[in-house]
């Protein structure tokens, strides 16, 4: 009697061990590019085109010229698109004088781009 012995072997299919590990790989590399890139951009956009120094993390300024006043609202030139409208209650609030035709402003915006404060420049 004679026996046949015969030598199987499985192909060598990646396991999931392995999938899991090189994906896991991928992911953090991915991530770890992500974030360093839009720290870059962040930190570009946070430059104000202005000069202008922001008082807290986030917000900005912006320098306008108020082009109108109409009942509870200044229209101010920005120098963009489209123009920025101000509530006229918040200086009376601080006891400020209102805006008026001419003057020009300082607007101080969060990262939301809501407005936070106006000063006379």
């Amino acid at each position: 009697m004679s026996h046949l012995i015969v030598n199987c072997q499985t192909s060598r299919v990646p396991s999931k061990k392995g999938f899991a590990r090189g994906l896991y790989l991928f992911g953090t590399c991915s991530l770890m590019m992500f974030l360093t890139l839009s720290g870059v951009v962040l930190a570009q956009e946070g430059k104000n085109p202005q000069g202008s120094e922001s008082s807290l993390a986030g917000e900005r300024v912006i320098n306008g010229i108020v082009e109108e006043i109409r009942g509870e609202q200044a229209k101010v030139d920005i120098g963009e698109g489209q123009p920025r409208y101000l509530p006229m209650n918040l200086r009376e609030e601080k006891g400020l004088p209102a805006l008026k035709k001419g003057d020009q402003v300082e607007i101080t915006v969060n990262d939301q781009n809501l407005l936070v404060d106006v000063h006379l420049a």
